[in-house]
């Protein structure tokens, strides 16, 4: 998968669409030259629960030693939060219960992938299974945390 269309992500108070955004600021990071495995919206704008002033939530994959990201107008623009992540560290705060990692397998939305958000969407079904894991209002259960049986 390349980029993907169409995801309501809202606009800002500007009016500027969170959604094309947020796909030119990935088109800026490979034209870079960053490593992008996945890009997944996560946060208020996934959830649908967005406000215009909300920020924009992503995690953003990358296979590269340096995670620092180059920012453009867009992701100014739209309120950017990126939690950058190279593909081991997601994969092992998802194995530790971290709650940016349990939010991008539960309501993440990928915008843009080359294969890594099967693989992290694939364990975090096997934990939610294993595990009893449970959204809730206040925050995450984890109702058998004896399922767990750490990497695979």
């Amino acid at each position: 998968m390349a980029l993907q269309e169409g995801a309501d992500l809202g606009t800002t108070p500007e009016g500027i669409e969170v959604f094309r955004s947020l796909l030119r600021y990935v088109r800026f990071l490979l034209s870079k030259g960053i490593r992008v495995r996945s890009v997944i919206v996560i946060g208020s704008r996934a959830r649908g629960e967005w406000l215009p002033w909300s920020d924009t939530d992503v995690v953003i994959v990358i296979d590269q030693a340096d995670k620092r990201l180059p920012r453009n107008e867009d992701a100014l623009a739209i309120g950017l939060e990126a939690r950058v992540f190279r593909p081991n560290e997601l994969l092992k705060a998802l194995e530790e219960f971290r709650l940016t990692a349990l939010e991008a397998g539960d309501h993440g939305i990928p915008i843009y992938d080359d294969g890594f958000w099967h693989e992290f969407k694939a364990r975090f079904e096997e934990l939610r299974e294993a595990c009893g894991l449970e959204r809730t209002e206040l925050g995450w259960l984890i109702r058998n945390p004896h399922g767990h049986h750490g990497s695979s």
